[in-house]
């Protein structure tokens, strides 16, 4: 239940719910829009873009590829038609043009085929006519076909509950060769892409195919195919009639060296390499596929030379070349045969920093494509590492693709931020102390990014629309102008809490008991805290009545204190009354002078001096809270740690109205997409709601359209009330004319917005012109000889 301290006041007003119509989701590289309950309608936005359907019956597009979607890489796909890139990742395929332009389709946009899990990429390679044939699972196994022109999949239907695992490409009969199993059975498919008619070939038996380590390829009217039990040639030539197959491994008869093959490529004279392997033994093995014999190639590992190094995979240039990586050793090896002498060349995973491209884990595979060889690799540790996703050699120069090239959405970029807040121009600033990064996204969506070592719990955004943190070596006061971070700290300041008021920036110290006030960079003043209680107080905020608000937990009991900046007084109230409470994380202001506080588990409201709290065991809706922020129209937004946005109306009424928006799990706006829990919740200029779980930002657009809210306490200069009887303005609300009664001469007028940007001056006048102003909230600052006083106006 909700306790009320001092008197009861109830607020009039009831505020219609939000609608969330159009949401955005900004993943790794990609930007996703998510249009509610437009499944299976045609809406311009989505011309000429890939679209698709989510579980929530949401129409999704992929709105815009920004780079690499993901820091892991986990193969790269053959390419028949063109030189783009095709990586496969763990967030679906990720395109590189030869434009350097990117193309990502994420799994989310895969067709489900009535599954409840996402499909996960698996394989593929891209036709001779530019389509994909992708393969991917989600519980079942899935057979696509992708036309990047018309941004539509066609599925590929497998008959008698077959699953389709691997394919090749015939390059003589512009065939798809698809193995697909039932049970313990392995079967030989052709697919012709021009008729999508898939045709049953051949039983193979028990050639265990499912695993991604198998390696298949053709040449001349063969397939042949690496697993651990060595290596299939399956004779094709006949295919209509038979198709024979043949087995070699270290017990067959010819015999290979060893008994797994992870790898296999040929050569200009036709010859197989294969990058082979036992249990305790590996190589490099030539493979004379018309004599059926053998040479092996083998090179001790650095660390032991009694156990040579066991290859996984191999890549072979048209000279003979071979780049290698191994199972047991950490870095490339580089193999030419020169006169029948293996000549080797081991490069360290450690060299690979001296060269200028760190990777965090070996290679998983390498390619030879477009004339380079190309490795990859994954990447999933956490942190604000440069290391590369993908290392090129193109003969012997090096280069590489991340998730961090310039203009890309990285992950590092979109992770696990502590805060938030909107500047005035529709973008938002985001801020992770974890990892020691500021990421700034524009209204068009475009981002930027600096590392600051030391960055603090606290920042704010000033009136000019750029971040004041504390961080930096020395850690100090610093506002940040890509790509700089300048310092703007006149002595030494803790930076506890930062708060935007009007256009000014207030910095809380508890260790120094201090607030000081910047304006243009430049300090304005400081209000001294004498008393020690503040020492304990992390977190406040400033009303519009240019008060501080601060609060601590002493032994589980909150205290409050206001600090009174014109009679430099301060008030305590104690909420023990309101039980026990432990763990404050944020103080904000709201209109009329309100101020909301929260911890783990309840939400505090002031307004007038009186206390409305809202506690989780009270309110179902309310559960363990990370963020709050309140906007113009004075509706509280609350994220919680189960990944949902509940809202707060009317807070001193008897029946305050509650809403929730979810974004977690399946029963949430977005089901398709894994969030988990919620965090830097904001609310930008123009109106959208802005939150952040997992690896993903989300833009929520409804149609209430309030900006989050700023005091405004300069703009209506408290200080100068005195005023307010002898100069009045009307008619208000008003619609065009505002006229000013004054008993005193007038100066100059200025009108700001809700955020305190000015929007109208004008000198010496009794009448205003507001009809180019939208409607809303506007404060007016009347400056005479006899002092300035500020009014609050409604503009219909």
């Amino acid at each position: 239940m909700k306790t009320k301290l001092l008197i009861i006041a109830l607020l009039n007003s009831i505020l219609a719910e939000a609608q969330i119509t159009k949401t955005e989701a900004f993943t790794t590289g990609t930007k996703l829009s998510f249009y509610m309950n437009q499944c299976g309608n045609t809406i311009p936005e989505a011309a000429g873009k890939l679209t698709f359907c989510d579980r929530a019956n949401n129409l999704g597009v992929v709105e815009r590829s920004y780079g690499l979607n993901d820091r892991g890489v986990t193969k790269m796909l053959p390419n028949y038609f063109n030189e783009d890139e095709f990586y496969v990742t763990r967030y679906g395929l990720s395109i590189r043009n030869t434009d350097d332009s990117w193309e990502n389709i994420p799994n989310i946009a895969f067709p489900l085929w009535g599954n409840t899990y996402l499909p996960a990429l698996r394989t593929g390679f891209v036709l001779p006519n530019g389509k994909v044939v992708l393969q991917a699972s989600n519980g079942g196994i899935l057979f696509y076909v992708y036309d990047r022109n018309l941004k539509t999949f066609t599925s590929v239907d497998f008959p008698n509950n077959k699953y389709p695992q691997q394919f090749v490409y015939d390059t003589d009969r512009n065939l798809t060769w698809a193995f697909a199993t039932s049970g313990n059975t392995t079967y030989l498919f052709k697919y012709s892409e021009v008729d999508n008619v898939i045709t049953e070939v051949a039983d193979l038996g028990n050639i265990s195919i499912g695993s991604n380590s198998i390696e298949l390829i053709y040449n001349n009217n063969h397939i042949y195919l690496g697993n651990g039990n060595g290596l299939y040639k399956i004779n094709i030539t006949d295919y209509q009639n038979s198709v024979p197959v043949t087995h070699y491994s270290a017990t067959t008869t010819p015999s290979l060296p060893f008994d797994r093959v992870d790898d296999l490529q040929f050569d200009a004279n036709n010859d197989l390499w294969m990058a082979t392997s036992s249990n305790n033994d590996g190589g490099i093995v030539k493979f004379d596929i018309t004599n059926e014999t053998y040479t092996s190639y083998q090179i001790p590992t650095p660390n032991n030379a009694l156990i040579n190094i066991k290859f996984n995979k191999l890549a072979i240039d048209p000279s003979g070349l071979i780049w290698a990586v191994g199972q047991n050793y950490s870095g490339l090896a580089k193999l030419r045969i020169e006169n029948a002498t293996p000549n080797w060349t081991l490069l360290p995973k450690t060299d690979l920093t001296t060269l200028g491209f760190p990777i965090t884990y070996n290679p998983n595979h390498v390619y030879y494509r477009n004339s380079k060889f190309y490795f990859t690799t994954s990447d999933g540790s956490s942190g604000t590492n440069n290391n590369f996703e993908v290392i090129i050699n193109d003969n012997d120069v090096w280069s590489g693709r991340n998730d961090n090239e310039e203009g890309n959405l990285s992950n590092r970029m979109n992770r696990r931020f502590t805060n938030s807040f909107p500047d005035n121009n529709g973008g938002v600033w985001w801020f992770n102390r974890y990892d020691d990064i500021v990421v700034h996204r524009d209204r068009d969506d475009n981002h930027q990014s600096i590392l600051i070592e030391n960055l603090g719990n606290a920042s704010a955004i000033d009136d000019d629309d750029k971040a004041i943190i504390k961080g930096g070596n020395p850690r100090e006061l610093r506002k940040i102008d890509f790509p700089n971070a300048s310092s703007i700290e006149v002595g030494t300041n803790q930076a506890n809490d930062i708060k935007r008021v009007a256009d000014e920036i207030w910095v809380f110290d508890r260790g120094d008991k201090k607030i000081d006030v910047y304006k243009d960079d430049a300090l304005l003043t400081t209000y001294n805290l004498d008393e020690d209680w503040y020492e304990q107080a992390f977190y406040f905020a400033v009303d519009d009545n240019q008060d501080a608000w601060f609060i601590r937990s002493v032994g589980g009991i909150l205290e409050i204190k206001k600090f009174n900046t014109t009679a430099l007084t301060s008030t305590t109230y104690d909420l023990s009354a309101l039980g026990t409470f432990t763990s404050p994380t944020k103080v904000t202001a709201a209109p009329d002078g309100g101020v909301w506080f929260i911890g783990n588990s309840y939400a505090i409201y002031q307004e007038a001096g009186l206390f409305y709290d809202f506690k989780a065991t009270d309110y179902t809706e309310l559960t363990t809270f990370s963020d709050i922020v309140v906007d113009t129209n004075r509706k509280a937004y609350i994220i919680n740690s189960n990944a949902i946005i509940t809202t707060i109306e009317n807070p001193t009424s008897s029946n305050p109205i509650f809403s929730n928006i979810n974004l977690g799990n399946y029963n949430s706006i977005l089901p398709s997409l894994e969030t988990n829990g919620l965090s830097a919740l904001t609310i930008d200029s123009e109106g959208s709601i802005w939150a952040h779980g997992s690896i993903i930002a989300y833009k929520l657009i409804d149609d209430d359209l309030a900006s989050e809210y700023t005091p405004n306490s300069n703009v209506l200069d408290i200080a100068s009330s005195q005023l307010d009887t002898n100069i009045q303005v009307y008619p208000n609300p008003t619609e065009n004319i505002l006229n000013i009664n004054s008993k005193y001469p007038i100066d100059n007028v200025k009108i700001y917005s809700v955020l305190g940007k000015k929007v109208i001056e004008k000198t010496s006048t009794s009448s205003i012109d507001l009809g180019n102003l939208i409607s809303g909230v506007y404060f007016v600052k009347i400056s005479s000889n006899n002092g300035i006083i500020g009014k609050k106006i409604v503009v219909k």
